[in-house]
């Protein structure tokens, strides 16, 4: 007669049932913005999730403010960097080197300068006011150069001003047209002046329900808000 022999020892812990356990319950979503959980409706922003009141702040933001007051702003911070590129310019031309990648900067500076002064909203119209200063900076950069070849050629006085403006107005292109690859570095500079405001143009999808995850019928599904 055989003995009977045990069960081998098992490694899973046993079963109790004096103390009942819970798993951790799911965490609401939270607003990207204000960090507050979202209770019911939300919206998407570039794939970040905002609470109805963060989405009505969001958009007042980009549709508020006044026209005027930004272009002013805009001109005046554009400005300041322009004359601030020139100098730049000029001060690393008078060490003997002539590094035209500084007008890449100078486009760089005054595209930045233009759209912190729109509030980042850019648009044709801080392209353009970046492009043109971004050009007149390096114009003014090339002045110096002109009018010392221009009171060479015997022209004094106001009418050597005169004359220096006029053509250091199409300086860029001459030295362009004697140098190639000048002609690509300030095309280059004006480019980065003109990419650094394009329109903001913000897209906002809902709004949802975190129930259903479908959009909820009391607002088109989707909005898209360009600024300028």
């Amino acid at each position: 007669m055989t003995e009977p022999t045990a069960p081998p020892p098992s490694s899973a812990a046993p079963l109790q049932f004096e103390h009942a356990e819970f798993s951790d319950p799911v965490a609401a979503p939270q607003c990207a913005v204000c960090k507050k959980a979202i209770a019911e409706t939300y919206f998407e922003v570039t794939g970040n999730l905002l609470c109805p009141s963060c989405r009505a702040e969001l958009l007042a933001s980009l549709e508020g403010g006044s026209a005027a007051s930004r272009a002013f702003r805009a001109t005046g911070l554009g400005v300041g960097a322009a004359i601030a590129g020139a100098v730049l310019y000029y001060v690393v031309n008078l060490t003997g080197y002539n590094l035209g990648i500084i007008a890449v900067a100078v486009g760089w500076m005054v595209g930045m300068a233009v759209r912190r002064g729109s509030d980042g909203r850019g648009g044709w119209f801080y392209q353009t006011l970046a492009v043109l200063l971004t050009y007149l900076s390096i114009c003014a950069s090339l002045a110096p150069d002109v009018y010392a070849g221009v009171v060479s050629e015997g022209a004094q006085g106001v009418l050597g001003v005169l004359v220096t403006i006029v053509v250091s107005l199409g300086a860029p292109v001459i030295v362009g047209m004697e140098g190639p690859l000048s002609l690509l570095i300030y095309g280059f500079a004006l480019f980065e002046a003109w990419r650094r405001n394009k329109r903001l143009e913000v897209k906002v999808d809902g709004p949802f329900r975190l129930s259903a995850r479908a959009p909820a019928s009391a607002s088109p599904p989707a909005e898209a808000s360009s600024v300028g």
